[in-house]
């Protein structure tokens, strides 16, 4: 799980690379990294008020890429072609609404066929709410991968189809 600096572009940026650098000297398997990454991985994934966000820096955006190529990694919650786009992180700043889909599942592209994605977004909708955020809840179907051990992997996302838990 990750948590990308919500304050500074080059921290994010830093953060992406050393990111990168660590699943290339890894000899995992299988890799699943969730979390808040504070950023909007694409233009259209971050708005403020109906405009594209400044937000995000295109270093970052190039960071995030060379992280997803450098692991053979999948955004699993970016939407399909044709999908619907959901917002994980939602206010109102300056007087406009700000939206973002900043909390995200990267996962292994040989994985990715065995995983569901969840956003769960009435943790932060109600009147209670502890988060601004949505919930992302993964679900890794385990039974019969190669490896010993990774049945007892308990993450996991699919292909920007979600579900809403009932």
């Amino acid at each position: 799980n990750v948590y990308l600096s919500p304050s500074s572009s080059a921290e994010r940026r830093a953060m992406l690379d050393e990111l990168a650098s660590a699943m290339r000297d890894t000899d995992a398997d299988a890799i699943v990294i969730t979390g808040d990454f504070n950023l909007a991985p694409r233009a259209e994934d971050g708005l403020f008020g109906t405009q594209p966000s400044t937000f995000t820096k295109p270093a970052e955006r190039r960071a995030f890429e060379d992280l997803l190529r450098s692991a053979d990694l999948v955004d699993a919650t970016r939407p399909s072609p044709g999908g619907i786009l959901e917002f994980t992180f939602e206010r109102v700043q300056q007087g406009r609404r700000t939206r973002f889909r900043c909390d995200l599942a990267l996962m292994s592209s040989h994985i990715f066929d065995r995983a569901v994605v969840m956003y769960d977004h009435t943790v932060r909708a109600m009147p209670d709410a502890f988060t601004d955020h949505s919930a992302l809840i993964v679900d890794m179907q385990t039974a019969g991968m190669d490896r010993p051990g990774l049945d007892q992997v308990a993450t996991g996302v699919r292909n920007g189809r979600t579900r809403y838990p009932s």
